[in-house]
């Protein structure tokens, strides 16, 4: 099995996770939120944490590696690639594509563009990983999230 075979498999088993969540949370607070959950949005889903698989498993960015990003790194990297996303969305063709904004705070060789859509996944996933970053600090100081 490839290591892609692998992080979809993680991927497609976080989705059913959350899915798992949302009617486990669902039913404690007696709120349909898969019922009312469209087909776009599980897809979604789906593709965020398949991409936060990859990133793991192909990228290596680990909870590790991760919990050494304490100056907002994930965050902005999440933030460029949703305004690169936004630019291209909004049809600003003076968008250069080699080039990752100022916010990016990594080497220009990480910065990997693609549709405006794939770039907000890849944010959701950078978001995803920002907060389970924010919540391992939080519980090493044995605090509430």
């Amino acid at each position: 099995m490839t290591d892609v075979q692998i992080a979809f498999g993680f991927g497609l088993l976080a989705g059913m996770f959350l899915i798992a969540l949302a009617l486990f949370v669902s039913e404690v607070r007696n709120a349909p939120v898969v019922e009312t959950m469209s087909p776009h949005t599980y897809q979604a889903i789906v593709e965020i944490t398949a991409e936060r698989s990859r990133q793991v498993v192909e990228e290596g960015f680990t909870a590790d590696r991760d919990d050494q990003y304490t100056r907002g790194e994930l965050s902005r990297a999440a933030l460029s690639y949703a305004d690169f996303a936004a630019s291209l969305i909004s049809s600003r063709f003076d968008t250069n594509f080699s080039t990752p904004p100022a916010a990016w705070p990594w080497a220009i060789k990480w910065w990997k563009v693609d549709s405006p859509r794939r770039c907000l996944i890849k944010a959701a996933a950078l978001i995803v990983a920002e907060v389970e970053r924010l919540d391992r600090a939080s519980e090493r100081q044995g605090g509430a999230t």
